[in-house]
């Protein structure tokens, strides 16, 4: 994001080349010139930002301790760094006076994603800035003036009434909780503790320990099952201490095993299974010369945007379900058949770097028709599951934990699913079993080069490249952060790009791995080169590197589904989409203003 200089908490002192010598300057909107002598921290600076921070805390509500970024907040940092003791009284931002600005709600929770409490916010504009210039959605900017300031949606409506499309961008921008995730540790720790039954569960000393556990077992009420999505191995390690880019795959499934979920899965064997979908989807539309471009639907936060903003876009939208709720859906027919139970008995719980998965599982179109459950039941962010590890500390000590393995049969991948992590992955994996389905000799033996899709790998904003199916050119683009996926709609509706056949969007810079559940703490400048090696060491090392070669989704589709895009496919694999027409759109049209523009007549940035 371009500095603002906004909160001013990083004031320092220019001695020379600076014409307003003798003032303090802020340094994040203060360019570097030679010969400059800068003093960071001087008696002076310090007490400038200690009168800052404590103009800050007066308005700020005093509830550390229960406050949701409490041990991850930067402005508790400050408070404790510049030692800013409590105010003796506190003037809190969010006033009656601020319904006349249409402001009358100090909290809103009506998204199914992300909950913003006005009390909290410290006025630094991130979230604004993040909305605005990263994700090129314009949803958030500045209302009333003064003590009355306040951040709020455009129109000052319920998020869920905005074009908000969940990417959680304000949420990872915050520095404290003044816009957090919907919190669903409580009710996943409710889960874990009431779906036991033990009336009728006896100890027998005649019982092996194996037996016993299996007899504990059929004795829930509910059976639980977590599932993990590819970035989550590499991101959480850096909650624990771990250098960013470690895989904590084994520890991972350890700590969830000790938490006490029943079965731990892996999200990558849905991500195979969605590659072997998608890849036959993208071959079919191929033969029927469209329609093009087929784009990916695994990114919620895209799919939302495509929705609310493009809806003209949806035929072009893959069919398939995301990874997440393919596993749902067949955590709750194809695993409950296997175990005995009914789908109402299976609770599914995901751990995703996301925030848009939390939307996501709300929707009602991806709600069993036959036993009337979602297919997920619980969404958990990288940072919730840390956060409930450390609540069951020294128990838990993530970091020295021994290794285990996902369960089986939904615990086996390929390096192709890993691959869904990183930006470029869904379209790599895509292409690699694309390769192979067009080439009947080809196989990870005879022609390791289609291992490696280069042209589609990088962080770039939009990558476009043309990859030879053997003798069928395949035009692709992959856009990663939300204004880049706009720059690329907009490329495509304008007729500026018009030979493409295949694109990958995801919403987040990187791609999951930068997703806005993973932690805020790291500050290491090469944070999402180091997550991405990660995902690319972890496929290179598996002995499975394409999804169509994973026995556990051969046996799938012989056992349970058919054949891709097959009648029991089609019904548990694939979903619909509809246009959703929000407030917001409606007083834009009204006032034939872009977001951009309705947020520049109506609020401040």
């Amino acid at each position: 994001m371009k500095p603002s200089g906004t909160c001013r908490l990083c004031l320092v002192d220019v001695l020379r080349n600076n014409p307003n010598r003798g003032k303090p300057v802020v340094s994040c909107a203060t360019e570097a010139q030679d010969g400059m002598v800068v003093v960071t921290n001087s008696d002076e600076m310090k007490a400038h930002i200690h009168q800052q921070v404590f103009m800050m805390r007066r308005r700020h509500p005093d509830l550390c301790q229960t406050c949701a970024a409490n041990g991850h907040c930067e402005f508790q940092d400050l408070i404790g760094r510049y030692n800013v003791k409590k105010p003796e009284y506190v003037n809190p931002r969010v006033k009656p006076s601020l319904e006349r600005e249409g402001v009358a709600h100090k909290e809103d929770r009506s998204s199914p994603a992300i909950d913003l409490d006005f009390s909290m916010c410290v006025l630094c504009l991130r979230c604004v800035r993040a909305c605005s210039e990263n994700q090129g959605m314009n949803i958030l900017g500045v209302v009333a003036r003064g003590n009355d300031e306040v951040v709020a949606p455009l129109y000052s409506l319920k998020l869920k009434d905005t074009e908000c499309i969940s990417c959680g961008a304000c949420v990872a921008a915050c520095p404290v909780a003044a816009i957090t995730e919907k919190n669903a540790v409580n009710d996943v720790l409710h889960l874990l503790e009431s779906s036991m039954d033990y009336s009728g569960l006896a100890v027998d000393d005649h019982n092996s320990p194996k037996e016993f556990n299996e007899n504990m077992l059929h004795s829930k009420k509910f059976v639980t099952v977590v599932q993990t999505a590819p970035a989550v191995r590499v991101t959480i390690s850096e909650e624990f201490g771990l250098p960013p880019g470690s895989i904590s795959t084994g520890q991972l499934v350890r700590a969830l095993k000790m938490l006490g979920f029943d079965y731990v899965f892996d999200t990558n064997f849905t991500a195979d299974l969605t590659i072997i979908e998608e890849a036959n989807e993208l071959l079919k539309r191929i033969q029927n010369n469209g329609p093009f471009p087929m784009f990916t639907s695994c990114c919620p936060a895209w799919v939302n945007m495509v929705e609310k903003v493009y809806p003209q876009l949806i035929p072009n939208l893959s069919s398939c379900k995301s990874p997440q709720q393919m596993f749902g859906s067949l955590a709750k027919s194809y695993f409950a058949d296997k175990i005995g139970r009914d789908a109402t008995q299976i609770k599914v719980v995901s751990v995703m770097p996301c925030v848009a998965k939390k939307d996501e599982a709300s929707r009602k179109e991806l709600v069993n028709t036959v036993s009337n459950t979602a297919d997920v039941d619980y969404v958990l962010t990288t940072r919730e599951l840390a956060r409930m590890i450390r609540m069951h500390r020294p128990k838990i000590f993530f970091a020295a934990l021994e290794e285990e393995q996902y369960d089986s049969p939904l615990g086996e991948s390929s390096g192709a699913g890993l691959l869904f992590g990183a930006t470029g992955g869904v379209m790599e994996a895509a292409l690699r079993t694309a390769y192979a389905v067009t080439s009947p000799d080809s196989s990870s033996k005879s022609v390791p080069g289609r291992l490696r899709f280069e042209e589609v790998r990088g962080l770039e904003g939009i990558r476009r490249a043309t990859v030879d199916l053997h003798g069928v050119p395949l035009n692709v683009a992959i856009a990663n952060q939300g204004a880049n996926i706009r720059k690329l709609v907009e490329m495509i509706e304008e007729g500026k790009i018009n030979d493409l056949h295949f694109v990958e969007m995801m919403a987040c810079k990187g791609g999951c791995i930068g997703g806005a559940g993973n932690p805020k703490d790291a500050v290491d400048v090469n944070l999402l080169e180091k997550r991405v090696a990660a995902i690319y060491r972890g496929d290179e090392a598996k002995v499975i590197r394409m999804s169509h070669e994973n026995p556990e989704i051969q046996q799938i589709y012989k056992d349970f589904l058919g054949e891709p895009l097959g009648t029991k496919s089609h019904l548990l694999l694939h979903t619909k989409y509809s246009p959703r027409d929000t407030v917001q759109s409606a007083f834009q049209r009204a006032e034939n203003l872009t977001s951009a523009e309705a947020l520049e007549k109506h609020l401040r940035v």
